[in-house]
């Protein structure tokens, strides 16, 4: 506590022109004495107790009056002094950074505590509707049939045996799970398995083992979670609708669906993790979807057991990986993860993925020169390896001359791209179209192939074009001649033609009126209507053509 000791006659003594002058803390000191004083207070000497008011800038005792500084108690008639601050000079600037300091910090801790907060969060429960779009099932394409009900469907909570409780703690394996399984009849044609939300992830996998024997579809689910009330955010149900033709023409499509609601903040404790395993009778479907997100995906045991005439498997940042699969169209599609597998298609193939490699098998079968069995495949940033085999049609009547025809667009960016054709029909048209950037590409073709070939890079050593000794032999053993002419040839393309026989052959093969420098015949090739031949295109890296490929 600091003592401030006024002379009480001297601030009486004080004029009223000389007190509009005094600084604004004195006044306010002047008029508590004067209060004071008319409330019979008759000390002389005031005494006021405050360590505040040196604080807030209240003058040094000595700079009141003249007397009070040369140490005299003050006689009513000492010589006014002028009055000044104490504050240093640069006190105002020190507060304001100090406060700049605190407010700075404040800033820079207040994103750590959110997020720590948001860590906690997972660990904690905050009431069963927090953070949650309660809105599922939401299923407007169908009917949901019936839902695994919370209390007698699902088995009693196992733990995990796989899970320690540090990875448990962590989040990356949850130590609980329970199990549910679904019975579609055995003739469902239409087969439509699917998740919806945000807190369902997991694996998926499709073979032909049913649990329940071949009368019947089974879907087997096990949901491992971390929270024991996590499957009270979950729905699996059964679901159905009716497609195509009117009455009893219309198909009947059934299948499982999971659905979770859209959460509004991460909260790992929520989530719940599947291991699904469909199981099918062998036996041929008119189509199959399964339709995920952030599921991996595994075809597997279903080659000559079963066929689709349609199938689409999607998921996204997940893996596909097909152990082989009959199909006329089929579409795989995920994102930021590769595909890899064995594909058998009879009509179109689609695999599309982002971000990751491509490693496909593929097997087409034709027998329809007009209509081309086709194989698209696309991804970026990666690699793509293909191995293209290509065969006539088991339906192929032996009586008939049409071979069927082919058709490959393989693309990709920032990746070597790289395709081997294992087997080709004979005098079946064949068109392939090669393209990736900033990396090698590379084309392995069968001996059968017959047609133009178009090279293009850009800011590197002319494309290469090799025939192989296995390549130079007859593959219908009629003893021709393998032809290879270049038309044109420059430092970044290479145009030309390879054929079995003379002139004649060529002319007979097809109607070819130019060198295979038309710009139109190159961007037909890219979209897949092209004539029977093979465009490879990249930047600044190097392309090579072989002509062999025999097996």
């Amino acid at each position: 506590m600091i003592i401030l000791l006024i002379n009480y006659n001297q601030t009486m003594h004080v004029g009223a022109t000389q007190h509009t002058q005094l600084h604004p803390s004195i006044r306010l000191r002047i008029r508590i004495m004067m209060i004071l004083n008319n409330h019979n207070v008759k000390d002389d000497n005031l005494l006021i107790l405050s360590s505040t008011a040196f604080e807030m800038g209240v003058p040094s005792p000595p700079s009141l009056f003249a007397d009070s500084a040369r140490g005299q108690t003050g006689t009513g008639t000492g010589e006014y002094m002028p009055l000044y601050d104490s504050r240093e000079p640069g006190h105002k600037r020190k507060k304001l950074l100090r406060w700049l300091l605190w407010f700075t910090t404040y800033l820079l801790l207040l994103p750590t505590a959110i997020y720590n907060l948001a860590k906690l969060s997972q660990f904690v429960t905050l009431g069963d509707n927090w953070g949650f779009e309660r809105d599922y099932p939401e299923f407007t394409s169908g009917e949901v049939v019936r839902c695994a009900n919370r209390h007698t469907d699902w088995s009693e909570r196992q733990k995990s045996t796989s899970v320690s409780a540090i990875t448990s703690f962590l989040n990356i394996e949850p130590p609980y799970y329970q199990d549910t399984t679904f019975s579609l009849s055995s003739e469902a044609d239409l087969l439509y398995f699917v998740s919806h939300g945000s807190l369902v992830s997991g694996s998926v996998n499709i073979n032909a083992e049913p649990t329940g024997g071949q009368d019947s579809i089974s879907v087997d689910l096990r949901a491992y979670y971390w929270s024991e009330s996590a499957l009270d955010y979950v729905s699996v149900c059964e679901i159905k609708s009716r497609e195509g033709g009117e009455g009893s023409d219309r198909k009947v499509k059934q299948g499982v669906a999971i659905f979770s609601p859209r959460k509004r903040f991460p909260r790992a404790r929520r989530n719940v993790v599947f291991d699904i395993k469909i199981g099918l009778p062998a036996r041929s479907y008119a189509a199959l979807t399964a339709d995920y997100s952030n599921f991996r995906i595994g075809l597997s045991g279903l080659e000559e057991k079963t066929f689709f005439d349609a199938i689409t498997v999607k998921t996204s940042n997940s893996r596909i990986t097909v152990d082989g699969v009959e199909t006329k169209h089929g579409l795989f599609r995920t994102s930021n993860i590769p595909i890899q597998g064995k594909f058998n298609s009879s009509g179109d193939l689609v695999l599309v993925t982002s971000n990751a490699p491509i490693d496909a098998d593929i097997s087409l079968y034709g027998n329809n020169s007009e209509h081309p069995t086709t194989a698209n495949v696309r991804t970026s940033n990666a690699r793509i390896n293909t191995s293209l085999s290509l065969y006539t049609s088991p339906s192929f009547s032996p009586s008939s001359t049409d071979t069927g025809s082919f058709s490959a667009q393989i693309f990709t960016t920032n990746g070597p791209n790289t395709l081997k054709v294992l087997s080709h029909p004979l005098n079946s048209p064949l068109s392939l179209f090669l393209k990736t950037s900033n990396a090698p590409s590379k084309a392995s073709l069968h001996p059968s192939f017959e047609g133009f070939f178009g090279l293009q890079s850009s800011n590197t050593i002319s494309p290469k074009v090799t025939l192989h000794e296995e390549g130079k032999e007859d593959p219908s053993g009629e003893g021709r001649e393998r032809n290879v002419k270049v038309d044109y040839q420059s430092k970044d393309r290479v145009v030309g033609r390879t054929w079995w026989g003379g002139e004649e052959d060529w002319e007979d093969l097809e109607d070819w009126k130019d060198e295979g420098n038309d710009e139109d015949i190159w961007k037909d090739q890219e979209k897949g209507k092209g004539r029977r031949g093979i465009v490879i295109q990249t930047s600044n890296s190097p392309i090579e053509l072989e002509l062999t490929g025999a097996e």
